[in-house]
């Protein structure tokens, strides 16, 4: 095996057990709720208008059956309201509740810190390297998506 096929096996087993660390690690920082969940709130926060399953599904590159699981927590603790769309009966709304974002402006101190912490040991320069690595990488993937260059068997 090359040098480069092994750089490039080791990032592919990599990120996903990254990913699954930091999770685990996430949800022990978040209060009544999992990291994805606290996720998902935050980015409905910031989105601010009515979405759909099918675009919470598509950002959060989550099945809908998971958004559904997710968001009925969410709307139990009141965080989130899941409507019939005004513009189609056949397509659920999706806002973020009063009670969701004082939840959310609870949390944003201790979520910054969990941030500072998680980051404290990277310069600005390497942080920019990460951002622009995740950004070159998950754009390769949604191409690979788009035009099925993966065989799928």
């Amino acid at each position: 095996m090359s040098e480069d096929l092994r750089k490039e096996e080791f990032i592919y087993d990599a990120l996903p057990l990254i990913s699954s660390r930091l999770q685990t690690l996430a949800d022990s920082h978040c209060y009544k709720l999992s990291s994805k969940q606290f996720r998902l709130l935050k980015q409905i926060n910031e989105i601010n208008s009515p979405l759909s399953l099918h675009e919470i599904a598509q950002w959060m590159g989550s099945s809908r059956q998971n958004i559904t699981k997710m968001l009925k927590n969410l709307e139990a603790l009141g965080y989130v309201r899941v409507e019939p769309s005004v513009y189609d009966k056949r397509s659920t709304s999706v806002t973020i509740s009063s009670k969701g974002r004082r939840y959310l402006n609870a949390q944003k101190e201790s979520y910054e810190e969990f941030l500072r912490l998680l980051f404290t040991d990277f310069s600005q320069s390497e942080l920019h390297t990460i951002v622009k690595f995740i950004s070159q990488f998950s754009n390769r993937i949604d191409e690979l998506f788009e035009t099925s260059e993966i065989e799928h068997e």
